[in-house]
């Protein structure tokens, strides 16, 4: 039979008690031996040195300048494009054929359309007129 087996480390404290502890007073004048205990600067250690506004402001003005110049960049480059730009530019070449040219052309395709198939779209039409 299986008997309980003793623990690795029989002085470990029980989950009831508090494991860690402070010493009593402890925390009273805590703070002024920490400070006794730092070392004293030497009195011809240099001082930090002071920034100015003007010095704590000058890259937003420098942001600001930046952003201005590129506005007045491209106000400047806007009015450099043509002020009408309600004309309408063609989307197409036109060749070098005249109007009455092209006009001709077209009109001679219809008349070969109109030969070649009057006969398939009108031979019914005719043959109930006859």
């Amino acid at each position: 039979m299986k008997t309980k087996e003793e623990p690795l480390t029989p002085d470990f404290p029980s989950r009831d008690t508090e494991p860690f502890r402070v010493p009593d007073g402890y925390f009273e004048g805590l703070t002024n031996r920490i400070l006794s205990a730092l070392p004293d600067p030497p009195a011809d250690a240099p001082q930090p040195p002071t920034v100015s506004l003007m010095e704590k402001v000058k890259p937003l003005i420098y942001l600001a300048a930046a952003f201005l110049g590129m506005v007045l960049l491209f106000k400047g480059l806007s009015a450099l494009r043509p002020a009408d730009r309600t004309t309408e530019q063609p989307l197409y070449v036109q060749h070098a054929t005249t109007p009455s040219a092209a006009a001709d052309d077209e009109a001679d395709f219809l008349d070969y359309l109109e030969a070649q198939y009057a006969d398939l779209f009108f031979s019914d039409d005719i043959n109930e007129w006859e």
